[in-house]
């Protein structure tokens, strides 16, 4: 799928988490926090940076006079080489391990990555997930982000343990894998329930 029509999408996305938002609350959220799940490589983090930001910033000022809501836009990506230990080099590091010095390639207090290792590997190596926040205007600080992050992998209501990746990313996997196996859209009427788990 070509950039565009893929910003299109998530532009429609981010129109309808709002105005369920507005309709359940009477207001706007004063802070938007984007996962974007299913990142891999240079060339697609830059599409990513220049298009859908562009776009949803966009969407926000044409649609919504007045609304500049704080946005943070992380991009995930759990398909990586890299492997972390503990200091002897042998043993995996535990649960909560946050890697945002040295091995990342932006280390500032807006724009930066950092490396979680959600969950405690019982087999092999562990995996961590590479985190990339490419767009920050959050009063958020660098520590509390990557805490929430680490938080939301724990909120996953089909597992009793951690996962990979905070719970919006699995949500979103299973909803697309569970409209793709069954050829239909969810009802409307289910779209605030998991019924897809």
């Amino acid at each position: 799928m070509i950039t565009t029509e893929r910003t299109e999408i998530i532009r429609a996305f981010i129109a309808e988490a709002l105005d369920k938002y507005k309709s359940a609350t009477k207001t706007f959220p004063e802070q938007l926090v984007i996962y974007r799940d299913g990142m891999g490589g240079p060339s697609l983090t830059a599409k990513v940076s220049d298009y859908e930001v562009s776009a949803i910033r966009e969407y926000l000022e044409e649609t919504i006079p007045g609304y500049e809501p704080k946005i943070i836009y992380c991009l995930v990506d759990r398909n990586i080489q890299h492997r972390l230990f503990d200091k002897s080099g042998t043993l995996n590091p535990g649960p909560g391990t946050v890697l945002d010095t040295a091995l990342v390639e932006y280390q500032g207090d807006k724009v930066y990555d950092f490396f979680l290792v959600p969950h405690k590997a019982t087999v092999a190596t562990a995996q961590p997930v590479l985190f990339k926040v490419v767009y920050n205007t959050s009063t958020l600080t660098k520590i509390q982000f990557e805490t929430s992050t680490y938080h939301l992998c724990h909120n996953y209501f089909n597992f009793s343990g951690p996962i990979k990746v905070p719970m919006v990313c699995m949500y979103a996997h299973k909803i697309a894998a569970y409209a793709q196996e069954n050829k239909i859209m969810p009802n409307e009427k289910l779209s605030t329930y998991l019924h897809f788990l």
